[in-house]
C-alpha cells in the first residue's frame, strides 16, 4: 500500500498506508497547492498552502479524513506552530509586508494598478522549520495613509491585514524615522510639525567644510545632501544615516514624540568584562561623553590614555562597536587592547584592512577600508570610535563617518585642530569637543612627563644654498597657484632633508647614548640618509612604508631594548605604543601643530622621575624655519617653566643657532 509525503520547509509529514485510489483523488487535490516531485517522491508546498492553508485542509479532509485522522492533525498542528512563529509584518527598507492569509496578493493588480501596492512571495526561515515560501501584500510605507483612505482598496483587503495597516497607520501619526538604504534615512513627520523643528533637521543635511582657494586661502563651502517633499498629509526628510546620532536630541528640545527604527544587524548585547582602571581624567572624560547623549570629541594628548577611555565605553554599553583607525599598526594595536582589557578571544575581533574582510560584533577598520566596505557595515553597530579623529574631515574619509548608521560616536584625537579648518566636519559627523585636557594639566596631574625642547638651527651646505636660491627665485615669477605649490614643496625638500642636521643628530646621540630615542624626518630617503650615518652610533631601525612586513618586529625589539633609536615617517608615527622612549628629535616636518604635539607625544608617557627631550632641528633662513615657526613648539611647556626649571635645572625652552658646524654645543 502507497504512502502518501507532504514536504513542509525540512519538515515531512506522512500519511498511513493508503489505497491507489485515494491517493489519486488527494493528488488532484494536493497539486493546486504544491509540487509533486519524482525523484524524491514527495509533495513540496507551495505558496497557496500557506495562503489557503483552511481551504486545503478541508478538501483533504474529505478524502482522508476517514482512512488517517492523525495525518490531517499533524498538519493542522505544523501549520499552526508555522502560523504563530510568522511576524505579523515584514519590515524592508522603504516597504512593509503582512502574510496574506486566506488572499491571493497577487489579484490585488486585478483592481488597483498602483505601483506602491503588490504582492509577492517571500522566503522565510524558522527555526526548526526551514525555510518556507509566504505570500505577502507589499504596501510602501510612504502610501499606507493612503491605502487605508482607498474604500475600494479597503473593501477588497482581508479584516487581518487591515488591522495591520490600521495599527501602522496610527503610529504614522507620530514622527517616524527609519533607514531609507544603508546610506540614507527618511524622517516623516506630519504637516503640524513645528517649523524650527523642521529647520534643526534640514540642518543635519547641511555639511560645511572649507577648501582651499587659489590664493592659499580656505574658502567655507555649504553642501546640501537633503531632500524634503510632501505627500497627502505627511512631510519626508532624506538624510545621509549619521543623522541618526542627532535625531533624538532635536525631537526632545521640541518635545515632539519620534519612533526610531534603526534596524542594526547587530542588536544583541555584548559579553565583554573589563580590566581597566581609570584615573580621574579618564572617568571625567568617560562621564562627559555619556552626558552628551554617547556623542562627542576628546582631546587629550598622545599618552593621555584615550585608548582607554573607549575601551571602557565598550565595556559600559556593551553594544557592537567599530573603531576606525588611520593605519595597520594601529589596526594590530587595537585588536590587542580589545583582547587585553576586554578578555575577547581574537577570533572574535573582526579586521578590515590589510587584506582581511572580516566583521565581528567588535572590529577595527582602517578609514580607508571602512570606505571601501561602507555598504557592509553602516547598519551593523551602534558604536563608531574614530581614533586619531582628525583624519575624519579628509576628502574621502568624511564618508565613513557620513553615511555610518551608529547613533553612538566617539572621536580621539591629541588635537583635533587642523590646518584647513575642517575640524567642522569631525564636530558636525561626530559631536562637539566635550572633554579636553592640556598636556601641562596632564604634567601637573603626574600623568605626562614634562618635556624640555631645544629649537637648534642650521645653516644649508654652500651647494645646496644655490640650488635653493634658484628655486625661490622661480618661485617670485610663478603665478599660477598650483604650479606655485610644486615650486614651494621644491623648496621644502631641500631645506627639511639638509644634510647638515645629520651631524647634529649624531651630537645629539652622543649626549643621550643611554636614553631610548624617536627621530622624525621629514621623507623617506631622508630616513635611509639618516640611517646610515648613524647605525654604527646606535642600535637604529627605520620604520616607514617601506618596512610594512617588519614594523611588528621592529617595534618588539625596540620595546625590549635591543634597538634604542627609530626613525619614523608619517606611516609610522601614529601607530608606535611605546612607553619608555624619552628623546624626540624632529628634523622635518610639516606647519602643523598637530603633527608636532602626535610627535612630541610619543615620548610624553608618564613614568616616575622621568624627562623627555625633544630637538628640533631647523634650517635657517629657509622655508623650514616658517614651517618650524607654525608648528609653535614653545606653546607646548607653556605653564609648567618653573616645574622644569625645578626638576632639570636648565631653561623648558631655548634655540641655538649652530655655525660653523664644528662648533656645535648642545644644553
Amino acid at each position: 500500500m502507497p504512502i502518501q509525503y507532504i514536504k513542509i520547509g525540512d519538515i515531512s509529514i506522512q500519511s498511513k498506508d493508503l489505497s491507489w485510489d485515494i491517493i489519486k483523488k488527494s493528488a488532484n487535490i494536493l497539486k493546486k497547492y504544491a509540487l509533486w516531485s519524482p525523484d524524491e517522491k514527495y509533495w513540496k508546498v507551495t505558496w497557496k498552502f500557506f495562503a489557503f492553508f483552511q481551504r486545503f485542509l478541508k478538501e483533504l479532509s474529505t478524502i482522508i479524513r476517514d482512512y488517517d485522522e492523525s495525518y490531517i492533525k499533524k498538519l493542522q498542528e505544523l501549520y499552526n506552530k508555522i502560523r504563530e512563529s510568522i511576524p505579523k509584518y515584514i519590515e524592508n527598507v522603504d516597504s512593509i509586508c503582512i502574510f496574506a492569509e486566506n488572499f491571493n496578493p497577487f489579484s490585488i493588480a486585478e483592481i488597483s494598478q498602483k505601483k506602491y501596492l503588490y504582492g509577492k512571495i517571500r522566503n522565510l526561515t524558522l527555526d526548526s522549520i526551514g525555510t518556507i515560501p509566504i505570500p505577502v501584500i507589499c504596501i510602501k510605507r510612504a502610501h499606507i495613509q493612503e491605502v487605508l483612505a482607498d474604500s475600494q482598496l479597503k473593501s477588497y483587503l482581508t479584516g487581518s491585514i487591515l488591522k495591520i495597516l490600521d495599527a501602522i497607520g496610527n503610529e504614522q501619526k507620530e514622527c517616524i524615522a527609519y533607514p531609507a538604504s544603508s546610506r540614507y534615512l527618511i524622517i516623516e513627520l506630519h504637516k503640524k510639525t513645528p517649523e524650527s523643528l523642521l529647520k534643526d533637521l534640514l540642518e543635519l543635511g547641511i555639511i560645511e567644510f572649507y577648501s582651499e582657494s587659489k590664493t592659499d586661502n580656505y574658502v567655507r563651502r555649504r553642501l546640501r545632501v537633503y531632500k524634503k517633499w510632501e505627500k497627502n498629509d505627511r512631510i519626508f526628510i532624506k538624510l545621509p544615516s549619521y543623522a541618526f546620532a542627532f535625531l533624538e536630541s532635536i525631537f526632545q528640545k521640541y518635545k515632539v514624540p519620534i519612533k526610531i527604527h534603526l534596524k542594526i544587524s547587530f542588536d544583541k548585547k555584548l559579553n565583554v568584562s573589563s580590566k581597566i582602571n581609570l584615573k580621574n581624567h579618564q572617568i571625567n572624560a568617560l562621564n562627559s561623553w555619556l552626558r552628551n547623549d554617547k556623542k562627542g570629541t576628546i582631546a587629550i594628548p598622545t599618552g593621555g590614555g584615550k585608548t582607554h577611555i573607549a575601551l571602557a565605553a565598550i565595556a559600559k554599553l556593551q553594544i557592537p562597536t567599530i573603531i576606525f583607525v588611520p593605519n595597520t599598526i594601529l589596526l594590530k594595536q587595537w585588536a590587542e587592547r580589545i583582547h587585553e582589557f576586554l578578555g575577547v578571544p581574537i577570533s572574535n575581533i573582526g579586521i578590515l584592512g590589510k587584506g582581511e574582510n572580516k566583521i565581528k560584533e567588535i572590529t577595527v577598520s582602517t578609514y580607508q577600508s571602512g570606505i571601501k566596505y561602507i555598504d557592509d557595515i553602516s547598519q551593523r553597530f551602534l558604536l563608531a570610535i574614530f581614533d586619531e579623529a582628525h583624519h575624519v574631515p579628509a576628502r574621502t574619509f568624511k564618508n565613513v563617518a557620513l553615511y555610518l548608521r551608529a547613533p553612538c560616536r566617539m572621536a580621539l584625537s591629541a588635537t583635533p585642530k587642523r590646518r584647513d579648518r575642517n575640524e567642522v566636519l569631525l564636530f558636525k559627523l561626530v559631536g562637539k569637543i566635550v572633554f579636553t585636557m592640556s598636556y601641562p594639566e596632564l604634567v601637573k596631574a603626574g600623568i605626562l612627563a614634562p618635556v624640555i625642547l631645544r629649537r637648534i638651527f642650521v645653516p644649508l651646505p654652500p651647494d645646496r644654498i644655490k640650488k635653493y636660491r634658484l628655486i625661490q627665485r622661480q618661485l617670485y615669477r610663478t603665478r599660477d597657484h598650483f604650479a606655485k605649490k610644486t615650486v614651494i614643496n621644491k623648496l621644502i625638500e631641500i631645506a627639511r632633508d639638509n644634510p647638515y642636521k645629520i651631524q647634529v643628530i649624531k651630537e645629539i646621540l652622543k649626549k643621550h647614548s643611554n636614553d631610548k630615542i624617536f627621530i622624525f624626518a621629514g621623507s623617506i630617503n631622508f630616513a635611509e640618509e639618516i640611517f646610515k650615518n648613524i647605525r654604527n652610533i646606535i642600535p637604529t631601525a627605520v620604520l616607514t612604508s617601506r618596512t610594512d612586513s617588519k614594523e611588528k618586529l621592529i617595534t618588539k625589539r625596540f620595546d625590549s631594548g635591543i634597538l634604542r633609536c627609530l626613525i619614523l615617517v608619517k606611516k609610522g608615527e601614529e601607530g608606535v605604543d611605546i612607553s619608555d622612549a624619552n628623546i624626540a628629535i624632529i628634523a622635518g616636518g610639516s606647519k602643523q601643530e598637530r603633527e608636532f604635539i602626535q610627535r612630541v607625544g610619543r615620548v610624553l608617557r608618564g613614568k616616575e622621575g622621568k624627562i623627555a627631550w625633544v630637538y628640533e632641528i631647523v634650517t635657517k633662513d629657509t622655508i623650514d624655519e616658517q614651517l618650524s615657526k607654525s608648528r609653535n613648539a614653545k606653546k607646548l611647556v607653556g605653564g609648567i617653566e618653573h616645574l622644569i626649571l625645578k626638576m632639570a635645572r636648565t631653561k623648558a625652552y631655548d634655540e641655538i643657532f649652530i655655525s660653523p658646524l664644528s662648533q656645535i654645543k648642545l644644553t
